[in-house]
């Protein structure tokens, strides 16, 4: 997901330094049974998922699948659905919720008998007394209005034609509002959808699609199952979408967009970026590109820059000129896509149990951004931009009284926007860039492809990839990231040095913090020694560069 053009309501604290030297429970799963039932008891009726409930519904549910039909024909304003989830449940003993925000239920069927559900405008409750051990099923018809908000199922109507255009926007949770979900993160499903939509429309999802013409003007898209997956990276966007198509070394490519637009996008550099992306992160991560297609599709009224739904990546209309784009605009869009493309790797294949997670994913992509650029396109100096225009925004976030630590908790979904920051991004991107100086690049690497490769279609959590990184490079990186990741604040780097008869004889570095944010850390740095000659020119001096371990003790 980038966070570019957000409407709603990613380097930093890695400090760099280049010298120009001219001058623990007895019976846990009782425990666990005895909090589900109590917060089954107690969810407060609101539009959000705290953090205890999820964990609750986690220790008893496990193997999701959805079956999915949505009909996107039969109303202007509304959309109507039915949805079976099939579900494995640990304890019976309690009641359990299934997220549905904003929509009416028609009907519901549960584990083969009728019933009404208690539905209070925001999740579902199925009666414990319904429920059984092990395998359980539950089958509800529903209506929903189109959202107009830019979340969930947002529907335009093109002022310049009067086409009408769907897409969806599930993060970090809106999917409960396409279709009643356990819609979390680490309660990954397997999701069948049929679509019942006009017969000139393409529809679009994370699966390839096979299609029914019917005499009464509509077409019904199946899409394939999906693997194992979160909701939020779930998709369905529906429309008469002007349609593009290429190949990647074997893997569809389409590019979408609605038509009163499509003159104006840039549809060969699109591709010509899109192909040298999934190429390069396929090698990096040793991992060919996880899933059946690739599609991305650019869209209006979109509340973020774009967002790494599976294999039907959404962008925001900003990123096309109606005229020719000039080099920055042309490197802010290549940036965007192969940010959203690091997603289907880390992020889709593998995904953070939590929000708290947030950080590490969105990093991630802003560090695997620049490293894919710099290498496989015309923008070499990213870099540069990674530092002037990421870099700067999080040192003034890091420097505010707001400022937080990387990683921290995040209590419920209505808290997700407080931790959506420059800290999440830019701050979280730059420390990732010290930690692949720190243990060494290549060790670095191949920490970040033996987590994806051990995790794939799974969650984790913050340590999984500390352990990964530890694995690689033979070291305990404990303090490390005790020291960047959950302290606040950066640091500044100082130079003395001692100088006689013209040569340098010593240079110290030195390291300070601030007094609200006290904390020493450890650095990797390089240091680069450069002479200035007499006609004032800036040379490398007659050394090598030096690579040192900064201890902070």
């Amino acid at each position: 997901m980038f966070q570019g053009l957000l409407r709603m309501g990613a380097a930093v604290g890695a400090a760099a330094l280049t010298c120009l030297l001219a001058g623990c429970q007895s019976n846990p799963s009782a425990a666990a049974s005895a909090a589900a039932g109590q917060r089954a008891a107690s969810r407060p009726p609101a539009n959000a998922l705290d953090q205890r409930t999820a964990a609750a519904r986690k220790a008893r549910v496990s193997a999701v699948e959805y079956e999915l039909f949505v009909d996107v024909l039969s109303h202007d304003d509304r959309y109507s659905g039915e949805v079976t989830i099939r579900f494995e449940l640990a304890d019976p003993s309690a009641d359990l919720t299934i997220d549905f925000g904003g929509g009416t239920v028609q009907r519901s069927v549960l584990n083969g008998k009728p019933i009404d559900l208690d539905y209070n405008g925001y999740f579902l409750t199925l009666p414990s007394a319904a429920l059984r051990r092990g395998a359980n099923a539950v089958t509800i018809a529903y209506e929903h209005p189109y959202d107009a908000d830019g979340t969930g199922l947002h529907r335009f109507v093109d002022p310049e034609d009067g086409l009408g255009y769907l897409y969806t926007y599930l993060w970090p949770y809106y999917a409960n509002r396409l279709f009643p979900a356990f819609d979390q993160p680490n309660l990954k499903s397997r999701i069948s959808l049929s679509v019942r939509a006009p017969q000139d429309w393409v529809v679009v999802s994370t699966g390839t699609a096979r299609t029914e013409t019917s005499g009464d003007g509509s077409t019904l898209w199946h899409f394939t199952t999906t693997p194992a997956m979160s909701t939020y990276v779930f998709s369905l966007h529906a429309g008469p979408y002007r349609v593009w198509e290429a190949d990647a070394d074997g893997i569809p490519m389409r590019l979408m967009a609605r038509r009163s637009l499509a003159p104006f996008v840039a549809v060969d550099e699109w591709f010509d970026v899109t192909r040298r992306g999934l190429a390069f992160y396929g090698r990096y991560f040793d991992i060919p590109y996880p899933f059946d297609k690739y599609d991305q599709l650019i869209v209006p009224d979109f509340n973020i820059g774009a967002m790494e739904n599976i294999a039907a990546v959404t962008f925001s209309e900003g990123y096309v000129q109606r005229r020719p784009s000039d080099r920055a605009e042309r490197e802010r869009r290549a940036s965007t896509i192969l940010h959203e493309m690091a997603h289907m790797w880390f992020g889709d294949l593998v995904t953070h149990d939590w929000w708290n997670g947030l950080w590490l994913n969105e990093s991630f992509a802003t560090q695997m951004a620049a490293i894919s650029a710099t290498e496989v396109t015309e923008f070499t100096d990213t870099w540069h931009g990674f530092f002037t225009t990421g870099k700067q925004p999080a040192y003034w976030r890091d420097s505010r009284v707001t400022t937080h630590p990387i990683e921290g908790p995040v209590a419920s979904t209505a808290d997700f926007f407080n931790v959506f920051d420059d800290i999440t991004y830019d701050k979280g991107s730059s420390v990732l860039k010290q930690l692949a100086h720190y243990v060494g690049e290549e060790n670095y690497r191949r920490g970040v492809s033996r987590y994806l490769k051990e995790h794939a279609y799974g969650t984790t959590e913050l340590a999984d990839f500390v352990a990964q990184q530890q694995r690689s490079a033979g070291m305990d990186l404990s303090r490390w990231s005790a020291e960047w990741l959950y302290t606040s604040g950066f640091n500044t780097l100082g130079v003395t040095t001692d100088c006689a008869d013209g040569r340098l004889r010593a240079l110290t570095v030195v390291q300070t913090a601030p007094p609200q944010h006290p904390d020493l850390r450890q650095h990797r740095i390089d240091v680069a020694l450069y002479s200035v000659d007499t006609a004032g020119k800036v040379l490398p001096a007659d050394t090598k560069p030096a690579s040192a371990l900064f201890l902070a003790d």
